[in-house]
């Protein structure tokens, strides 16, 4: 855990001393996300996405910070789950990512890409109904959560101008020195380079 803590902050200090700061990359993104409701089930909800990056150290690396929602929607109490309670979560998300372009500078050639990225996720529970074993109703709340991704994807541009991408991560919490294995999505994007 602290290797892979000591790695990103050398990653995010050398980007700033090195890289060629520059703005070039506008994305718009939608996709599926996996959460898991109050049954602890998974369930599958639309989750959009947009980012703003640019070249890191060559053009077969690049950085991104993006934003994004979610919100699981859930309305009924959940019958499959007897004595508990049922939320219904939603989250905003922010984070960073570099991307690693396997094509290099050819993007002809294998338009694959890998990345990993640090997010924080703004979570909020609301109480939809049920009772937990004391008989209590419950209540809302919300949480912070820090996650990394990890991601593979490929890209095709359509000119000089813009691109498409497909894009699958996986995620993990970082929670006590822990790894823990979340969620993942997939996503398709469209990109605008200026």
């Amino acid at each position: 855990m602290k290797s892979i803590m000591l790695i990103s902050l050398i990653l995010l200090n050398t980007k700033v001393i090195w890289a060629q700061s520059n703005i070039s990359l506008a994305t718009g993104r939608i996709g599926i996300r996996e959460i898991q409701n109050s049954a602890n089930e998974s369930v599958y909800r639309f989750y959009p996405e947009v980012a703003v990056g640019g070249q890191f150290f060559s053009k077969a690396s690049h950085w991104e910070i993006y934003g994004g929602y979610w919100d699981e929607n859930q309305t009924k109490i959940l019958t499959n789950h007897v004595d508990k309670i049922t939320y219904s979560s939603s989250a905003f998300l922010t984070g960073a990512r570099l991307y690693l372009y396997l094509d290099g500078e050819d993007s002809h050639f294998w338009p694959v890409h890998l990345y990993s990225g640090y997010l924080h996720q703004f979570e909020k529970y609301n109480y939809v109904g049920g009772f937990g074993e004391g008989g209590d109703p419950g209540k809302d709340f919300s949480r912070n959560k820090n996650l990394i991704e990890l991601g593979i994807g490929l890209h095709f541009a359509f000119n000089k101008k813009f691109a498409c991408s497909v894009n699958v991560q996986k995620y993990f919490s970082i929670a006590n020195s822990q790894f823990t294995s979340e969620n993942w999505a997939t996503t398709v994007g469209i990109g605008y380079c200026f």
